[in-house]
């Protein structure tokens, strides 16, 4: 499962699904700590580049910063929300947006549990 988050500035993956689904992690150059939501310093493990992402219609590759997750398997943040600049419906909890083919697409809560 996946969570699009305003307040993550970056793409985060979780290490343990990291480790099940055996993507290739390279080390983070210099140990670099994220804060979490929570107020919780975590390291950054590792990155995950390119990084194959399918949600409904939508597929991408994206790298992602391996952290420890509780609850879901990737965070998309600000920087994949300011590349694709989503149009958001906050009482159906859909996210509309185009991709760099020109395809449309829509991702609805509840899609994309792994």
């Amino acid at each position: 499962m996946f969570l699009v988050d305003c307040g993550a500035t970056n793409q985060f993956v979780d290490d343990g699904f990291v480790a099940k689904h055996q993507l290739v992690a390279s080390s983070v150059p210099s140990l670099e700590y994220v804060t979490l939501a929570n107020g919780t310093r975590v390291p950054a493990g590792s990155i995950v580049r390119a990084a194959g992402v399918r949600v409904g219609t939508y597929t991408d590759s994206v790298d992602f910063v391996s952290i420890p997750l509780v609850g879901y398997d990737a965070i998309l943040g600000m920087s994949w929300l300011h590349q694709h600049n989503p149009e958001i419906d906050w009482r159906e909890r859909r996210l509309r947006f185009g991709d760099g083919h020109r395809d449309r697409h829509e991702l609805v809560s509840g899609e994309g549990h792994g």
